[in-house]
């Protein structure tokens, strides 16, 4: 995760912590919601089954190359 993170912060310690928080979710079904065109940029939400949470997050190409933009995990319940 961290060779995927495109900001100048810390990708290591981002990348733990989105590990610590999603690791039991995504070892059960998860989905995942394309929003937008995605010629350069698109959000992703995740949609983690078992703990009925979401996480969005923002793909987009940089210098021809996808990459993540790693926010601290902020995990959402799922609406009902």
């Amino acid at each position: 995760m961290a060779a995927l993170h495109t900001e100048d912060d810390d990708a290591g310690s981002i990348a733990r912590a989105w590990s610590k928080t999603y690791a039991k979710d995504a070892q059960g079904q998860v989905t995942a919601d394309f929003e937008g065109a995605g010629s350069v940029r698109q959000e992703v939400v995740l949609h983690f089954a078992e703990s009925r949470r979401t996480q969005e997050i923002t793909v987009r190409i940089d210098d021809e190359t996808w990459g993540a933009i790693l926010d601290s995990p902020n995990p959402a319940p799922e609406s009902p």
